[in-house]
């Protein structure tokens, strides 16, 4: 009996021991595991790999100057890539700066984990290219970031630039961030970005439409000899004509006039720009917010043919 007291006294001591080991707060069946930053429970599931630091909700997130230092794509892509990269600490001094770019936009698109991965260039050389992201504002660690109200900005700013202007001039305004190399399209070869990306400011020069201030009256016939085309394909003779006609504000009174085309044709429908664009097309399938429908339920729901050329 006083063997198995021994035993049991020494077996409790052992544990005891382990027990010791083990950091406060933490389970005991993971005291050696490496510690995780829990998101805060909003959204959805959208990404997994450095998932926090991407989206500012991560442990570090408090050591971020939020000041911009400019820098040019040619000077971040000189960078040197960490050795590591930790899921849930940043490294700096990189990734604990706000950077604000001038650059080349060069493509955007939606990608499946709801960011906007965007193609940027240097001004000065092209051929260095580097990748910048906006979180979606409802996906886990963007919605807990305090930075949503941006993200939603840049992405509005983002799908409002005139879908048939390229390589526009706009200034990005993001937080350092290296990637892993996955062999994207337009990545930089150190796998630096700028993500997530705060503001996105285009420069007015590169992608608004000027509006002219020089202009003269004529009648509609003058117009049409002279090759002049009505603004949005909509003529304006008198309503109840079968010629549309416009309002000031623009508002189309004869809803049936001014069509022509093939009303049965399957057209694509940007819904962001109001256009529509016919098969064969540049544009035909390729905006990223769009569906397809005939161009007689194009028409009925108030949008115009691209480059005012109906389809046929």
């Amino acid at each position: 009996m006083k063997r198995r007291k021994t035993l049991l006294a020494v077996l409790l001591s052992l544990v005891g021991s382990v027990l010791a080991l083990v950091p406060p707060g933490r389970p005991a069946a993971y005291g050696f595991s490496a510690a995780q930053h829990e998101l805060p429970a909003c959204g959805t599931y959208c990404g997994t790999e450095r998932w926090s630091v991407k989206t500012l909700s991560d442990a570090d997130r408090d050591k971020v100057d939020f000041t911009p230092k400019e820098a040019t794509v040619g000077w971040l892509v000189s960078q040197e890539h960490p050795a590591q990269s930790p899921a849930d600490q940043r490294i700096g001094p990189i990734e604990t700066q706000t950077y604000k770019v001038r650059a080349r936009l060069i493509s955007y698109k939606l990608e499946q984990d709801g960011d906007f991965h965007i193609v940027i260039a240097d001004v000065e050389d092209p051929g260095k290219t580097m990748i910048a992201e906006i979180p979606s504002p409802d996906c886990a660690g963007a919605c807990a970031s305090g930075r949503t109200e941006e993200f939603r900005k840049a992405r509005a700013v983002l799908t409002a630039l005139p879908e048939e202007v390229a390589r526009v001039i706009v200034v990005v305004t993001g937080v350092g961030f290296f990637d892993f190399l996955h062999g994207q399209t337009g990545a930089a070869p150190n796998g630096i970005e700028l993500h997530p990306v705060l503001k996105v400011e285009p420069e007015s020069a590169f992608s608004l439409p000027s509006v002219s201030s020089s202009g003269t009256f004529m009648t509609e016939a003058e117009a049409q000899q002279h090759g002049y085309r009505p603004a949005y394909g909509n003529e304006c003779g008198p309503a109840g004509t079968g010629i549309a006609s416009q309002k000031q504000d623009g508002a189309v009174r004869n809803t049936k006039a001014g069509r022509a085309g093939n009303p049965d044709v399957r057209v694509w429908v940007n819904i962001s720009s109001g256009v529509y664009h016919c098969p064969g097309t540049r544009w035909y399938g390729n905006t990223k917010h769009g569906e397809y429908m005939t161009q007689r339920k194009a028409q009925d729901g108030g949008y115009r043919p691209a480059y005012d050329s109906v389809c046929h």
